[in-house]
């Protein structure tokens, strides 16, 4: 188990210098789900040492007090440290460690979910996906997920893939889903004054159907320039309650 912990440990080091692409955020929450299991071997540690503490206490207590003739119970000459420890509150103390540790992790569980901040009302934190779909996260419906899958079961090689993306590389929403099935360097990055389209499908997940990103601001779909010269004359062959796909001949 040492050598286990300080392998990820290692590789969590290296991560200072190069992250291969992952992220160091990344890699840290992998290696901490991977080193988590420790912690119980750790708690264990803590709790056999302090028992081993606490009986070293109750010894030289019992002896104290033999000394003094306050001892109301008989030991022998050779009394020994378990001999000494009283058991009832050695498994006491076990009992208060564990539920310690418990409660530790149950405050733990609850800050680090996000949790507590949804039940006070406070801002969720952005990896509060499950909680807050509206993070800095993109966090996709089951529609638009059976709208992607779909468009990959018609793909044929005569149509390309276009997607809403403003950016020089793929980093939509739209597009990271999309990007997930088909390569990102083979999807077409769609703008609000793109006025061409040909022979491709165009994805449009539950936000772009209403407004897409247009540098700093959202803007109606309907009133940009690739939706007057191309959308509005497309054929819509997908509608689904949160995602749509048009054929732009």
């Amino acid at each position: 188990m040492a050598a286990r912990s300080l392998i990820f440990y290692a590789f969590l080091f290296v991560q200072f210098f190069k992250t291969y692409g992952m992220g160091l955020d990344r890699i840290l929450q992998i290696t901490l789900i991977l080193l988590s299991p420790l912690s119980i071997w750790g708690y264990s540690f803590c709790v056999k040492n302090l028992n081993s503490v606490y009986a070293r206490i109750i010894s030289k207590r019992i002896y104290r007090n033999k000394e003094n003739g306050n001892l109301n119970l008989i030991f022998e000459s050779t009394l020994t440290r378990n001999e000494a420890i009283n058991k009832n509150h050695i498994t006491n103390l076990s009992k208060k460690a564990r539920l310690c540790f418990s409660i530790f992790l149950m405050i733990f569980f609850v800050f680090n979910s996000g949790f507590i901040f949804w039940v006070t009302g406070y801002p969720l934190p952005g990896y509060c996906i499950n909680i807050n779909p509206n993070s800095g996260w993109p966090v996709y419906s089951e529609s638009e997920i059976c709208g992607v899958d779909w468009l990959k079961s018609h793909e044929n090689e005569h149509n390309k893939i276009a997607v809403f993306n403003q950016w020089d590389i793929i980093k939509s929403r739209d597009g990271l889903l999309v990007a997930e099935n088909f390569y990102s360097k083979d999807l077409i990055p769609i703008k609000t004054n793109t006025t061409t389209l040909y022979n491709s499908y165009l994805f449009l997940g539950k936000y772009s159907v209403d407004k897409v990103e247009d540098g700093e601001e959202d803007v109606d779909l309907q009133d940009t320039l690739f939706y007057n010269s191309t959308l509005k004359n497309s054929n819509k062959i997908y509608n689904s309650e949160k995602s749509h796909l048009y054929l732009a001949e």
